[in-house]
């Protein structure tokens, strides 16, 4: 119902976008998830095909603290200042108060360095200070 206020358009939504227009892996966050408990959360989506025939996508939420928490010992050995990027430049993890899950790095804060993460299908970056800094 389009006239109600709890009205869910998901198909312009990245992560449906992403798995079935785009046809790729998507991770779309993090954001408060509003239309559900109001977590914090990322959803990671698939394409869904069944006889060759593209479907919809397969997909899941996961809460931030969860990922922050297996992420950031990942992090630690980084030193301090060190993020995980999203294609958009927001930080969904970060190891310091400047770079926190949700801020967005519109411009290389002086003294970083980001580097392209092998990820199949997903576009992530590091971004870390420099060796000099």
């Amino acid at each position: 119902d389009r006239s109600s206020d709890r009205f869910y358009d998901y198909e312009y939504l990245e992560w449906f976008e992403g798995g079935f227009n785009a046809g790729s892996r998507t991770l779309a966050g993090p954001y408060i998830d509003h239309l559900g408990d109001d977590d914090y959360i990322l959803t990671l989506t698939v394409p869904c095909h069944v006889n060759d025939r593209k479907v919809g996508v397969a997909g899941m939420d996961i809460l931030m603290n969860d990922v922050e928490a297996q992420l950031l010992r990942m992090l630690a050995p980084l030193g301090h200042g060190a993020a995980l990027l999203s294609r958009h430049n927001q930080v969904l993890v970060g190891n310091s108060g400047e770079l926190s899950t949700g801020v967005r790095i519109a411009v290389m804060p002086p003294g970083y360095s980001r580097a392209p993460l092998d990820v199949s299908g997903v576009d992530l970056s590091l971004l870390y200070r420099d060796g000099e800094s």
